[in-house]
């Protein structure tokens, strides 16, 4: 069986810059505590943790010492409540989930209404909603813009999640744009998700299967899945080598491999080596 790997796929510079954060933390600070993951994908936390660095899902239970907030970002409520707590913070929130905070903060103190496209309860979600929660609202579908209401419709500003969908995002922004012709839009998609969207475009025209390595709580490596299943091919989520079900490649010669942008490289290739074992 062949395997074609994305052009484009794997780590993002964001993923990077938190991971290298929080080991140079570890090895600065001593005893570390990231709140939530540092970024979604089980491999990457399983390896740190064994370097000695410690994950807690309700910032409450930390104590004292450093926290580490992940690169999905947080809220301005956990920054505060985290101050209170007496925990020195450092902050791998990546730059571009930070420019999507900045934007929605100035934007609603000059008395703008905020739309967010985005998956609700996401982590990245969850922290941009607390800059403005009560001028804000998330929708992550096409169809939600048409019961949208907004009390000044001639202040509104659209900002994106970093991870989304390139292609269903232009579509939800074609449609608030026809219903509301005046709204300020900033997409706020990062480089890393648009590139690998669209290698693993030209990737599933060349295949007859592709497989996505990444964390099943990453929201860009669900994309890349659906991209592909969008253009009628099958495509199968796993975290690694194990997950693969070799009924998936019955009667196929031509697979295609990518990965989200917080799998580590010795995942994919540990997963390509399988593939091509079978």
């Amino acid at each position: 069986m062949k395997v074609i790997l994305a052009k484009t796929y794997g780590f993002c510079p964001g993923v990077e810059r938190a991971i290298k954060i929080a080991q140079e933390a570890r090895k600065r600070k001593g005893e570390i505590t990231v709140w939530k993951e540092i970024v979604h994908n089980p491999t990457v936390i399983t390896a740190l943790t064994k370097k000695g660095i410690k994950f807690e899902k309700n910032l409450g239970a930390i104590k004292q010492g450093v926290v580490i907030f992940s690169a999905q970002g947080v809220s301005p409520a956990a920054r505060k409540q985290a101050k209170k707590q007496g925990l020195v913070i450092i902050d791998a929130t990546c730059p571009l989930v930070t420019k999507a905070h900045a934007l929605v903060k100035n934007f609603a103190k000059k008395g703008y209404e905020i739309v967010y496209i985005g998956d609700k309860g996401h982590d990245e979600v969850i922290g941009v909603m607390g800059e403005a929660p009560d001028k804000i609202k998330v929708i992550s579908k096409k169809e939600e813009v048409k019961s949208l209401r907004l009390k000044n419709s001639k202040k509104l500003v659209v900002v994106t999640q970093t991870t989304l969908s390139i292609f269903e995002t232009k579509e939800i922004i074609d449609a608030l744009v026809k219903k509301f012709p005046r709204a300020q839009i900033f997409e706020t998609i990062c480089q890393a998700t648009t590139l690998r969207q669209k290698a693993v475009k030209d990737l599933a025209r060349k295949t007859q299967a592709v497989v996505v390595v990444g964390g099943r709580t990453s929201a860009n490596s669900k994309r890349l899945k659906e991209v592909v299943e969008k253009m009628g091919k099958p495509a199968y989520l796993v975290e690694n080598a194990s997950q693969l079900d070799k009924t998936w490649f019955t009667g196929l010669k031509l697979i295609g491999i990518t990965a989200g942008a917080s799998t580590p490289e010795k995942s994919i290739q540990e997963v390509a080596g399988k593939i091509k074992s079978l």
